[in-house]
């Protein structure tokens, strides 16, 4: 029985805590807590910077010649179609570049099928970007090209109105870039 009773003593002692202990413990907790709170506001300030800084190295329009007051949303567009374009191609790179690589799991008839993918891929992305600088070389002010199989479709950008002759002039620009007749293939749309 004394052994029972020299074991309930140490457990009484051992839950005793000092008043001094508890006050070191609530000062780290407190502590603890103010270091993370001030963690998220340099973080929520941090964020804030960022967003500002971004929103405002938009890239402005250029030049006179028209413009108003949607001009700064059509560069905004034609910059975030490019941006979203090549987010795809690049996450689409990466899937085909996974398939045609991975050692199983993958049929070989599929990795073949994607490394030709990837080949189609590269020659789409290299049309885009040699089509989009001769047309804005044609005096444009900017273009956006998208290659999808056979279809073409081109938004240009220019304050003017467009004339038949410079849509004829997209078009032959276009067909050499390919190297064949791409007349019912092109789809050319223009914003102002």
């Amino acid at each position: 029985m004394e052994i029972v009773a020299q074991e309930q003593t140490e457990v009484k002692q051992q839950g005793r805590v000092s008043r001094g202990a508890r006050k070191v413990g609530g000062f780290m907790r407190r502590r603890k807590k103010m270091l993370i709170l001030g963690g998220m506001f340099v973080l929520l300030i941090v964020t804030g910077y960022l967003n500002w800084a971004l929103n405002s190295s938009t890239p402005e329009v250029g030049g006179g010649g028209g413009g108003g007051a949607g001009a700064g949303y059509q560069q905004h567009m034609m910059v975030t179609f490019r941006q979203v374009r090549d987010a795809e191609r690049t996450s689409l790179m990466r899937a085909l570049e996974f398939i045609s690589t991975a050692e199983s799991g993958f049929t070989a008839q599929a990795q073949a099928q994607a490394a030709q993918q990837k080949l189609d891929l590269i020659a789409a992305t290299t049309f885009e970007v040699n089509a989009e600088g001769m047309i804005v070389a044609l005096g444009f002010q900017d273009a956006v090209v998208q290659k999808n199989g056979d279809n073409i479709n081109v938004i240009v950008r220019n304050p003017e109105n467009i004339t038949q002759e410079q849509a004829t002039k997209i078009q032959t620009t276009l067909e050499h870039i390919a190297g064949r007749d791409l007349l019912d293939y092109i789809h050319i749309r223009f914003v102002a």
